[in-house]
């Protein structure tokens, strides 16, 4: 952080004499969000049963060794009492909090960034922007042909999708899947995003007039960003990714409508490891010969639609994954619908997510077949509030229900196969300050 801070600084500073001294026009701005959060989780009913791999891992004496080099059990013997307990997190997502605690404090930076603007004699409108807290560097120009993107962006269907309305600090209960276990498979992106792209969209054509906005995007690798990545993609991670989408929003008689879709499309190159595969892809492979299989390429797609009328907003939204960088028969697809009522400083929102990922594989080998496989299903309930206390303050509140359901089935070379469900309440307040 401290690198980025000096670059940052750096930048602006240089930048700023150039503005002074070459062009005055040029604006250099400084935003972003800085966060103090306190969350505090309950979880009502936590339960795991059997004693098989989870995560690549093998059982042994009612216990699970964890195979994850990048876990910090890595090696140990867990038993389903630390997974009850919540000492253990299974599935490789973040605990979030100290194990022994239910709740704690945390500060948050996002969207810190310095953009540079300017509007030339013709109408030509370009600049760019440095992300402080992530290291992204964007580039842009724009006029009556449309705007062209350059650099560490969305893709065209992650920005033009419709999303669902909220209240608080995100759509499904804030930042509750930190603060407990065995969850976090919810969200309304296509996991098509990372390195550097260009795109463009019909921003400031005359298509604005109609609502109607279309997109498309391009990167050869989504692991390229500031360097030069010729290798093959490692799995989840795609080559030559397009992206194609469009987004419609228009008010008739003091009614919005917005209506949104989109599609991205990549070659994979990585490869998963039946028998050894690490975090949610598990599988076991009966004869130890730890088989290899192409990770799938990437496939995925949204699409979006809602009203809002006299303060009352309400949308749903569908993704659906497939197999993209996963083995074949993986599916993974999300149900999201969400409302909120805005009066005065004062929003409210109610937000519900189903979420499911699953695969089967049978017939690994002849003659030794395997049949193997996970299923995870999370359903997440948010009540979120909003109050604006002054120009760029906020104090934002979230409540979520987390009833997530994590199991293996299929033959098995170690034992019982493995089932884990978590019933949580978490609650989360947070002021924020953007600048």
């Amino acid at each position: 952080m401290k690198k980025n801070l000096l670059l940052a600084t750096s930048a602006m500073v240089a930048t700023g004499f150039f503005a002074t001294q070459a062009a005055a026009q040029i604006e250099v701005t400084l935003g972003g969000q800085i966060e103090f959060q306190a969350g505090y989780a309950f979880s009502e009913d936590t339960s795991a049963t059997g004693g098989a791999g989870m995560g690549g891992a093998q059982a042994l004496g009612g216990g699970v060794i964890n195979n994850d080099p990048n876990d910090a059990n890595f090696g140990n013997v867990v038993s389903a009492d630390d997974i009850n307990n919540g000492v253990y997190n299974p599935i490789g997502n973040n605990l979030g909090v100290a194990a022994n605690r239910s709740g704690d404090f945390t500060t948050i930076t996002d969207n810190i960034a310095i953009g540079i603007s300017n509007t030339a004699d013709n109408g030509l409108t370009y600049g760019g922007q440095y992300r402080v807290d992530t290291g992204r560097v964007r580039l842009y120009v724009s006029g009556a042909f449309g705007r062209v993107r350059m650099g560490q962006w969305d893709t065209a269907a992650h920005e033009l999708r419709v999303r669902v309305p909220f209240a608080g600090t995100d759509r499904f209960g804030g930042d509750a899947e930190d603060y407990v276990f065995n969850a976090g498979i919810v969200g309304d992106g296509l996991n098509d995003t990372g390195g550097a792209l260009i795109s463009y969209t019909t921003t400031g054509t005359a298509l604005d007039d109609t609502g109607l906005t279309l997109g498309l995007s391009y990167t050869p690798s989504t692991t390229a960003a500031n360097g030069i990545d010729r290798t093959e993609s490692a799995g989840g991670e795609y080559n030559d990714v397009g992206s194609v989408a469009f987004n419609y929003d228009n008010e008739f008689s003091g009614v919005g409508v917005r209506f949104g879709a989109g599609y991205s499309f990549g070659s994979a190159g990585g490869t998963a490891t039946v028998g050894d595969a690490g975090g949610a892809n598990y599988f076991v492979d009966n004869n130890g010969n730890n088989d290899v299989y192409s990770n799938r390429n990437l496939s995925a797609w949204n699409v979006g639609a809602g009203l809002a009328v006299a303060g009352f907003d309400v949308g749903a939204q569908y993704i659906d994954r497939s197999e993209s960088g996963n083995i074949s028969g993986f599916n993974d697809e999300t149900w999201l619908v969400g409302t909120s009522y805005t009066v005065g400083p004062w929003v409210f929102g109610v937000s519900y997510a189903d979420a499911s990922q699953d695969v089967s594989v049978s017939g690994v080998d002849a003659g030794n077949a395997t049949r193997a496989g996970y299923s995870v299903d999370e359903q997440r309930f948010g009540l979120g509030t909003a109050y604006s206390v002054a120009p760029g303050l906020d104090v934002k509140g979230d409540l979520a229900y987390i009833d997530s359901q994590w199991s293996t089935s299929g033959d098995n070379a170690y034992g019982e196969n493995v089932s884990i469900e978590n019933d949580a309440w978490v609650g989360v307040v947070t002021t924020a300050l953007s600048f």
